[in-house]
């Protein structure tokens, strides 16, 4: 039967079969020709895999790439067959790792999240094979984003962060910026928001120095996010109107479109509802012509907000009807996916030997019998009897045997039955057991990413050291850094606890030092220690009870060009060796904490004018606490300080080796009591 009014390309040109060119777009038409046209003129393996990738990435219609990519993918695979040298055999690998990776990508558009997973990691292990550190840099990517939109965050950290690793090694500024961005998305919605702006700066930063407006442009909305969730309006209209100009500057109506909606709502929490109202339409407006549904149905949301703030109802009732028809449009359009499980079913068969024994009494032998003539002799009588009463008790023992045979079976299957019951709970156990210890390896992730990086600490300080040494997985102690200019903020605190309990508070400190220098703009010690023990009593003050979470800190401020220092404490001291000294000066802290207690009064600000190569040793109390040597007892501070004495003719990485040493030496075999976190820095 001929289908009339469809036009099929030619097979022979276009390679693949039914292709409806008079469906095609005009730009997707246009690649198509001039591409193949390159094709079937060329005698190149190698160029004709490069044409065909070049349709794949750059057509835009989802019924016609994904059959090139096939075709590509098949094209490799049958020059993989007479491949003779290691160099061809990179190329090709690298081409079918590509078009496994389209693959991968078709999947996730999909909402085929599990062939998309699989895609993605075999791409990754072609990329691998090669040594292509571009793909295998683009793979992780892929792979973070799609365990993100699964929602298993410690994976999506962990591809992100190995993705950004090879992006700096190299050199690949642009990627660079995308995947700081991707990874300040996974801290922001995981609840992390001072960690994702740390983020989110860098990639600002580098958007800047390349001059990629778009990435700037942003960063600068992603950053404006974190304030406005974070209740910092002033802040988050200073980065949105960056934004905003910078789309502008960029002529990119959907992030224009972006920009004054998220303007207009940052102004609504400020309670210009004029501008707000100015700037709401305008982005409706945009989103409107470009028929962009997201964007229309936010901006009709904050017009709807704001309408019925000024109790226009007619408009409200207008814009809420709009928001909401969008809103469910957009729901039926997305497809929704749930995180997969894989799961093993156990199955088991119970056999039970069933013996059956036919047993017929040849009652025409014994009527034979009977009917023989009662003169034959007693002798066969009794013979005949003989034969019946062993075949009798043969018939005993052998329904004897069966019983017991059944008996055992039963048993032994009341044995397995409490067998498979003991394996179920060790399962349920086991599985237990592995979520708790997944949850922990998570929160040491998140912990260890709110920590100042060895480079970070070393980039102001070059002869430094960080010992940490948890006492479990995660700390209840850690340490903290900041810098503003040429001064530079240091601490390291000791929180309520450890273990899990301990790095719970931790997070809590280490929020409260980030507020008072982001938020609050503070940068003298002291008056960061009162403002933070604000914050964490009122982090605390939702039970009724007398709780003493909190931290004790020791804070140092250093002016990296006067080595002017301050220092505040509380409850942990400060050390000091100066050069050439044969003594360690100790500045004491005040004896209270950060949280609650009954007298408090506000930390003492010390000045201190130090000069080039001398010594400051932060610490928390864990190393002296340590119970060993030969009569068991605790290490103690003069042991500490002597101990210090004794290495400072070493670098101060060789010092953190030292202390290590002494600690473990000292130890034993006894378990170590508490968190331990020592930080040594050479002006």
């Amino acid at each position: 039967m001929t289908s009339y009014g469809q036009k099929y390309g030619d097979k022979d040109f276009y390679l693949i079969d039914s292709l409806r060119v008079d469906q095609l777009s005009t730009p997707d038409k246009e690649l198509l020709d001039t591409s193949l046209v390159l094709y079937h003129n060329t005698l190149n393996d190698t160029s004709e895999l490069e044409i065909l990738e070049h349709i794949v990435d750059n057509c835009w219609n989802d019924d016609v790439w994904p059959r090139y990519n096939q075709f590509l993918k098949n094209r490799v695979k049958l020059f993989l067959i007479d491949v003779d040298n290691e160099q061809e055999l990179k190329k090709l690998t690298y081409f079918l790792a590509g078009a496994v990776s389209n693959e991968g990508f078709y999947f996730d558009q999909h909402g085929n999240l599990i062939k998309a997973l699989e895609k993605y990691h075999e791409s990754l292990h072609l990329y691998q094979r090669i040594e292509n550190n571009q793909g295998i840099s683009t793979a992780f990517n892929n792979l973070g984003v799609l365990y993100s939109i699964i929602g298993d965050t410690s994976k999506a950290l962990d591809y992100h962060h190995q993705s950004l690793s090879l992006k700096i090694e190299m050199n690949d500024s642009l990627g660079t910026a995308l995947s700081y961005n991707n990874i300040g998305s996974i801290y922001e919605t995981s609840g992390v928001p001072f960690k994702a702006l740390e983020y989110y700066e860098n990639a600002l930063k580098i958007s800047k120095q390349i001059n990629d407006l778009r990435g700037e442009a942003m960063a600068y909305d992603n950053i404006g996010d974190i304030y406005f969730d974070e209740e910092v309006y002033g802040k988050a209209l200073e980065y949105y109107k960056k934004g905003l100009k910078t789309w502008e500057l960029c002529e990119y109506d959907l992030g224009i479109s972006t920009g004054k909606n998220n303007l207009a709502n940052v102004l609504i929490q400020m309670g210009k509802w004029e501008e707000a109202e100015k700037l709401a339409l305008e982005s409706n407006e945009i989103a409107e012509n470009l028929d962009y549904p997201i964007d229309l149905m936010h901006s009709s949301k904050t017009l709807m907000n704001i309408y019925e703030h000024k109790k226009a109802y007619e408009k409200a009732f207008y814009y809420s009807k709009s928001y909401s028809n969008l809103k469910e449009q957009i729901q039926n359009e997305r497809h929704v996916n749930e995180a997969f499980k894989k799961s093993m079913t156990y199955e088991y068969q119970r056999t039970a030997l069933q013996d059956s024994l036919k047993f017929e009494n040849e009652r025409q032998l014994n009527q034979a019998v009977l009917k023989q003539k009662r003169t034959e002799s007693y002798a066969l009588y009794a013979v005949l009897a003989l034969l019946i009463i062993l075949f009798l008790v043969g018939l005993k023992n052998f329904n004897r045997k069966k019983k017991d045979h059944e008996l055992i079976q039963l048993q032994k299957a009341e044995v397995e039955a409490k067998n498979l019951k003991i394996e179920e709970q060790h399962l349920i156990l086991r599985n237990t057991h592995q979520e708790i210890s997944d949850s922990i390896t998570y929160a040491k992730r998140i912990q260890s990413a709110i920590l100042p990086s060895n480079e970070q600490i070393k980039s102001n300080f070059d002869d430094s050291f960080v010992l940490f040494m948890p006492k479990d997985v995660v700390s209840g102690d850690f340490y903290w850094s900041f810098q503003k200019d040429k001064e530079v903020l240091v601490a390291v605190a000791d929180c309520t606890g450890h273990g899990v309990p301990g790095a719970m508070v931790s997070i809590v400190c280490n929020n409260a030092l980030n507020r008072c220098v982001r938020e609050f703009a503070l940068f003298e010690p002291g008056t960061i220690l009162d403002k933070a023990r604000d914050i964490v009593i009122e982090a605390f003050e939702s039970t009724s009870k007398f709780v003493k979470d909190g931290m004790d800190i020791s804070l140092l401020k250093v002016n990296l060009e006067t080595f002017e220092v301050e220092w505040a404490g509380a409850n942990n001291p400060l050390y000091l060796l100066k050069r050439d000294s044969k003594e360690i000066e100790i500045i004491s802290a005040d004896k209270q904490p950060i949280g609650k207690f009954e007298m408090p009064k506000p930390f003492k600000n010390n000045s201190l004018k130090l000069e080039k190569g001398d010594r400051i040793f932060l610490f928390s109390d864990g190393f002296m606490d340590q119970f060993g040597g030969s009569k068991g007892k605790k290490y103690k501070y003069s042991k500490f300080r002597d101990f210090l004495l004794s290495i400072q003719h070493l670098q101060m990485e060789e010092q953190k080796q030292s202390l290590k040493a002494e600690f473990n030496a000292w130890k034993g075999e006894l378990e170590q009591v508490d968190d331990i976190c020592i930080v040594g820095l050479k002006l």
